[in-house]
């Protein structure tokens, strides 16, 4: 046996699966064995989207031990981090506050995916922290004057404004009082010899939200999107009240990188994921961490999984024989996968001897889940227990041109974020 796959509950806050499952541990004895058979050969973690918070977690729940880190550098070889939101994504808490369907559209109400998303305990796991890292003065602006202005407010205000002060207990109780996530620790580069990033780039991705009240006492929510907000400008695309970052936003990141290829700092997220959290291993890379990156230009969050180019390199890469010495070119174009891309020939390796698979896709229905079911079976007091330049084929966000102003500067974007004003929006 040369691979495995180690699927997890979703639903539940990582100190619970180590609780309830002993997750963590027994994937650590699955590793310690996927090693011996193999030849002592270290194993290649392969994780994708929220796969990859509980790739980072797994490893620092070892590096936390007696002993850990001597135990990751002997059976780890590394981790391939695909689509990975290291500082979480907006749409995570949008789905929170005023409800994401997440494509079930005939099948879930404005309500009932209110009530979805509410009833996991996981949502505060992804929702976006480390706002300089992004393009935006906020992730999440609020209404409250006859006026029309929006006014940039925190994580906590626009939970507690929609009714959803669980979420708040959640982010302190499960999160933030976990020593392997909270305290930064989120932050701290996974503790691997080295780490492979793969994500997508340069798609339309949410960043921001516009709310306003919602005066009526028995709404499943104390807000909804306020619709009337849009705009297109060269930072932002806002329709039906969320703002998508696109292929000529600047990008606090890349300015924040030295020596960043590329002289516009724009780039975009992979349609899920903004590009601020994507790239954060870039600033772990930049403090000499052993990081190297592939951006695919157009790839989508899932779609990626298909890509010729992606299953090419990951094939390569796993079977060892260029994994030491092999390029990681820093950007291609995406081509959608038609089948017929890869050959057998193509595919044949001589060992896939150190790889698994510890993703869980983010977006798989609950199937079944309740309206009363509470955190995913997780009770609200149970606290913690334990770069490249941008390609001249790359898509523009309808209804923009190539004839679209630059960027502004750093000088004018930092000021213009900090003062607030930052997408300026009106409703139209």
């Amino acid at each position: 046996r040369n691979l495995m796959a180690a699927p997890y509950d979703w639903r539940i806050p990582p100190s619970h699966l180590e609780k309830r499952d002993q997750y963590f541990s027994r994937l650590k004895l699955a590793i310690e064995e996927l090693y011996l058979e193999n030849g002592q050969v270290g194993v290649v973690l392969l994780a994708h989207s929220m796969g990859n918070k509980t790739a980072h977690y797994f490893l620092m729940f070892v590096h936390s031990q007696p002993g850990g880190q001597e135990w990751i550098d002997r059976h780890i070889h590394s981790l391939v981090a695909v689509g990975a939101p290291w500082l979480g994504a907006t749409k995570s808490l949008r789905g929170v506050v005023t409800g994401d369907k997440m494509g079930l559209d005939a099948f879930l109400s404005e309500a009932e995916s209110i009530r979805l998303a509410r009833g996991l305990s996981s949502p505060p796991w992804l929702f976006p922290r480390e706002r300089s890292a992004f393009p935006v003065h906020s992730f999440s602006f609020m209404c409250n004057d006859a006026h029309g202005v929006h006014h940039g407010v925190s994580t906590e205000e626009i939970l507690s404004v929609a009714g959803a002060e669980a979420q708040i207990r959640q982010c302190a109780n499960f999160y933030e009082a976990d020593p392997l996530f909270g305290g930064g620790a989120f932050l701290r580069c996974p503790p691997v010899k080295k780490l492979f990033c793969i994500y997508g780039v340069n798609l339309n991705t949410e960043v921001s939200f516009y709310c306003k009240p919602v005066h009526n006492p028995s709404a499943a929510s104390g807000v909804c999107l306020d619709t009337s907000v849009c705009s297109n400008d060269r930072n932002f695309v806002v329709e039906g009240g969320i703002a998508y970052e696109h292929p000529t936003t600047t990008q606090p990141m890349l300015w924040n990188v030295p020596n960043s290829e590329g002289s516009d700092h724009a780039r975009s997220g992979d349609g899920t994921v903004p590009y601020g959290s994507l790239a954060f291993c870039l600033a772990w890379k930049a403090q000499g961490e052993n990081v190297e990156v592939m951006e695919l230009d157009g790839a989508p969050h899932r779609e990626i999984l298909e890509d010729p180019v992606f299953i090419r390199t990951l094939v390569e890469y796993a079977c060892g024989e260029h994994t030491e010495n092999m390029a990681f070119p820093c950007a291609q174009s995406y081509r959608p996968f038609d089948g017929t891309a890869l050959t057998d020939e193509a595919l044949s390796c001589p060992s896939l001897s150190h790889s698994t698979d510890p993703a869980c896709q983010e977006d798989d229905t609950l199937g079944g889940a309740q309206e009363d079911d509470t955190f995913g079976g997780v009770q609200e007091d149970d606290t913690y227990s334990g770069p490249r330049p941008l390609s001249a084929s790359a898509p523009l966000p309808s209804g923009s041109s190539s004839s679209r102003p630059p960027p502004p500067s750093y000088e004018e974007f930092m000021a213009a974020r900090d003062r607030g004003v930052w997408p300026s929006l009106r409703p139209s």
